[in-house]
């Protein structure tokens, strides 16, 4: 697409303009310049015309950790900075920029406001180390042909072999719950569809570095040597993927998807790909607008997303429907307290009680 008209268009507008702009493009509350990015430094192999030696924050953030890219495709956020020995000493730093004072081909170009730098919170850090992590998992997995098409064989055999029927992943996401309380041992659980995603959210324990590598494993789960737990042989989460070809997770500072249909597989046989075990960092903005819109989403310690369309949206709202109308399965589940459904003509709500010691 050509963005020429849109480029000519802001290059009129006032910095303010441009402001409001980035702040709704990153999803990102900016309110005035200057504001604060987080970015790497890196130096330059020459000096520049004059002989002054410099640099660039380069793999620029937002404070929430998301790279940034300007728009109209105009390219990844880069900062030019006068050299300083001192901005090799650590993987980031937190800067204030402005818009360029000068004509620019780019409109939205930033430069440094100032020469203070700072250091990123802890925050940022741990959800940069996870982001570092699922891109390990991601190039590690089927790193060979070979060994790319022997486990996506073997992902087929499992969803052939076990999940033949489409509700059957519904009781694997409640299992997964049960399996993983918080500490005070009681999970409340709630479905909500949406036009063409169905969201899976409770607030029992969040992804840790163990349970995002056996998500993206077979069979090596973290439940496999507790034959309490009831999903011990650690491959029914795998059943998601019996309707979904992209699946969203963010949980405990992670956000990753496993997605069929991702530009990174673009011109490959995905039949020769394990997609359902290769995650993928997903900043919060590339996720589905209407998932974005809904603000439970981001407020629970486990969210999963499964984008399956409209018309399996509506044979869902049928299944799930009869599946709750007969709801005993839950008296065998020992943690999950509440169950909610949300988006069907009538909303659903089935509650565990105790009852002289026992529960109904």
């Amino acid at each position: 697409k050509d963005f020429s008209s849109k480029i000519a268009e802001y290059a009129t507008k006032s910095n303010q303009d441009k402001i409001d702009f980035l702040s709704s493009y990153w999803e990102f509350d900016i309110k005035s310049e200057p504001f604060k990015l987080i970015g790497t430094y890196e130096k330059s192999e020459k000096p520049d015309k004059n002989g002054k030696e410099y640099g660039f924050f380069v793999n620029v953030r937002n404070l929430k950790g998301d790279i940034l890219y300007y728009p109209f495709r105009l390219g990844q956020v880069r900062i030019w900075v006068e050299h300083r020995e001192s901005l090799t000493n650590q993987e980031f730093w937190q800067f204030e920029v402005e818009f360029s004072k000068k004509k620019e081909r780019n409109p939205f170009q930033l430069n440094l406001s100032n020469r203070t730098f700072g250091h990123p919170k802890n925050t940022f850090l741990d959800r940069f180390k996870k982001e570092k992590l699922i891109n390990q998992i991601f190039n590690e997995t089927g790193y060979t042909l070979r060994d790319a098409k022997n486990t996506s064989n073997a992902l087929k055999k499992i969803a052939g072999d076990l999940y033949t029927e489409t509700e059957r992943f519904i009781f694997e996401l409640l299992q997964n719950a049960d399996d993983f309380p918080n500490e005070r041992k009681e999970v409340d659980v709630r479905f909500k569809l949406l036009y063409e995603n169905l969201l899976f959210l409770h607030n029992g324990k969040p992804f840790d570095e163990n349970d995002v590598n056996s998500i993206a494993s077979i069979g090596d789960s973290t439940k496999r040597k507790d034959a309490e737990k009831t999903g011990y042989k650690g491959i029914g989460f795998k059943s998601v993927f019996t309707d979904a070809e992209t699946v969203l997770i963010n949980s405990g500072n992670f956000s990753f998807s496993f997605d069929k249909q991702s530009p990174l597989y673009e011109g490959k046989n995905i039949e020769e790909i394990p997609w359902e075990i290769k995650p993928i960092w997903t900043e919060l903005y590339r996720y589905p607008k209407e998932v974005k819109n809904c603000e439970d989403f981001f407020k629970y310690p486990v969210a999963i997303d499964l984008e399956v369309g409209d018309l399996k949206i509506n044979k869902y709202k049928q299944q799930i429907q009869q599946l709750f109308s007969e709801p005993r399965f839950i008296l065998f589940l020992r943690h999950i307290k509440t169950i909610e459904v949300q988006g069907l003509n009538r909303d659903i709500k089935i509650q565990k009680v105790p009852k002289n010691e026992r529960y109904e």
